[in-house]
């Protein structure tokens, strides 16, 4: 998914993005929502990530390690879906 500014649509690096920010190349106020954006896919990811590594793992060990990797990968897969950047006013 392509993260864009709304005024001069230049594609911004997901590490410029914060809460409030400044377009590098059109100097555009932009706000975004962060906050929900990354708690969100955390919080789902908990709640997935146990019963499948359980399904699969009896030691509790490889089982929190497949946690830490399913709660990864939907946070990486859903975070940049998720994510709004608007002009701030």
């Amino acid at each position: 998914m392509k993260i864009s500014c709304p005024n001069c649509h230049k594609k911004l690096s997901l590490f410029e993005v914060k809460n409030n920010f400044k377009c590098k190349e059109c100097q555009s106020n932009l706000k975004s929502n962060t906050t929900f954006a990354a708690l969100t896919p955390l919080i789902i990811g908990g709640f997935v990530a146990t019963p499948i590594s359980e399904m699969f793992f009896d030691k509790s060990l490889y089982v929190y390690g497949l946690d830490l990797l399913i709660v990864f990968v939907i946070f990486l897969l859903t975070w940049p879906i998720l994510l709004k950047i608007k002009l701030r006013e």
